[in-house]
């Protein structure tokens, strides 16, 4: 799932997905240009 729906699903804005990747607390992959979580 993308970053936007990751963040929908756990009730938290994107902003917070981009920032729990950049301190790798969660995985991501980066396909596309698109980030999947």
């Amino acid at each position: 799932m993308t970053a936007r729906q990751a963040a929908k699903q756990l009730g938290v804005h994107f902003t917070t997905i981009y920032r729990w990747i950049d301190a790798e607390t969660i995985l991501s992959i980066n396909f596309g240009g698109i980030l999947f979580v």
